[in-house]
């Protein structure tokens, strides 16, 4: 699943000051999402993190890896 350029709302995250982060997902790493809100652009580690992404529910653990990994995965 490419998750870059979708927007996306957090809905728990072990930092609880990133939970109901909204806005568009603009990077990913391995680890991390870069969120780009009206205001600024936050780093969340994608471990520990429920998301909702285009109406859909992520858990972060299973988007954990790069996305050239994962898609040859699946």
């Amino acid at each position: 699943m490419n998750i870059v350029g979708k927007n996306a709302r957090i809905i728990s995250a072990n930092d609880k000051t990133k939970n109901g982060l909204e806005g568009k997902i603009v990077y990913e790493t391995a680890n991390t999402i870069i969120f780009e809100t009206q205001r600024e652009r936050k780093m969340v580690e994608k471990r520990g993190t429920r998301l909702l992404i285009n109406g859909e529910m992520v858990d972060g653990e299973s988007i954990l890896g790069r996305i050239e990994r994962r898609i040859v995965k699946n």
